[in-house]
């Protein structure tokens, strides 16, 4: 039954964690577990959509995909999974998606329906057009991002939206840096313009951005010395993101198992505690 793991896609539900994200607004909510409670039910309903996002892509692709040598092992294109019972499974999951996310909030649903839109935008057209296809990930991981804010009721600040959207950038070009340097030309029409070169050149942009807008943020919304000393590891990580990146295709294009990594791991844990002890110190009034 390994396959159905495979068919929903377990291995991607990690980017639905960047819900999680808007506990560092503030320090009110670090110590509520309702808080955390409402987010995981929230990351919940989003790895169901995901998967259903998942399972209609590899349903219209099927046929594409027995001609590839790796995805020709996905459960649908294999005959592992049938298209009827892979539709059964990617209603279900929509519902319950769905029925999760009113409980929640209902704005919280109208943004899971924006996401399961835009994302069959983006299979049955969008993924073909040159920086449409990673402009519209990117705002999808936005949509992510911003739904924990709904979930808790919190307001979220331009900065912290525009920081996702540029993360999130940084993070699909280094993928389509891997894509394209391995020759992936086949499995993604857009790589034939995404030059190693290009995205090169992009991940030191968007990686610039990032830092200088995280020094920013830090610097005119949160006064305090242990803010800014959470700079130096912010870049540290990103940093290290790019020279994995760089160094490693086949990591680039399996971002999980980026994540997996000793020095990242470490790098951002000790970025999480440095920051939470700056908004308890700032919260003190110290």
């Amino acid at each position: 039954m390994f396959w159905l793991f495979e068919l929903i896609r377990v291995r991607q539900w990690y980017k639905n964690l960047i819900i999680f994200l808007v506990i560092s607004l503030g320090v009110e909510q670090l110590f509520l577990l309702d808080a955390y409670l409402s987010l995981f039910f929230g990351f919940a309903a989003l790895c169901l959509m995901s998967s259903c996002n998942y399972i209609i892509n590899d349903i219209v692709d099927r046929e594409k995909d027995k001609l590839d040598k790796i995805k020709s092992q996905r459960p649908i294109a294999s005959g592992k999974a049938s298209v009827s019972f892979a539709i059964i499974i990617a209603i279900v999951f929509f519902v319950f998606s769905l029925a999760i996310s009113y409980f929640l909030e209902p704005l919280f649903t109208l943004l899971l329906l924006i996401l399961f839109g835009l994302t069959q935008l983006y299979s049955f057209w969008l993924k073909n057009k040159i920086f449409l296809d990673v402009v519209l990930i990117a705002i999808n991981f936005m949509i992510r991002a911003i739904a924990g804010a709904v979930i808790l009721g919190l307001y979220i600040t331009e900065w912290f939206v525009a920081g996702i959207f540029f993360l999130a950038m940084f993070l699909v070009f280094a993928k389509r840096y891997g894509e394209s340097k391995d020759g992936l030309r086949k499995n993604r029409n857009t790589l034939k313009f995404y030059t190693p070169e290009l995205m090169q050149t992009f991940l030191i942009v968007f990686l610039s951005i990032l830092v200088l807008m995280y020094s920013m943020y830090v610097i005119f919304n949160h006064n305090g010395y242990w803010f800014i000393a959470t700079i130096p590891v912010f870049t540290y990580l990103l940093l290290r993101y790019f020279t994995i990146v760089i160094t490693d295709t086949n990591l680039a294009r399996h971002a999980e198992k980026l994540l997996l990594r000793k020095d990242l791991i470490l790098g951002g844990l000790f970025f999480v505690i440095l920051f939470l002890f700056a908004l308890y110190k700032k919260k003190l009034g110290l």
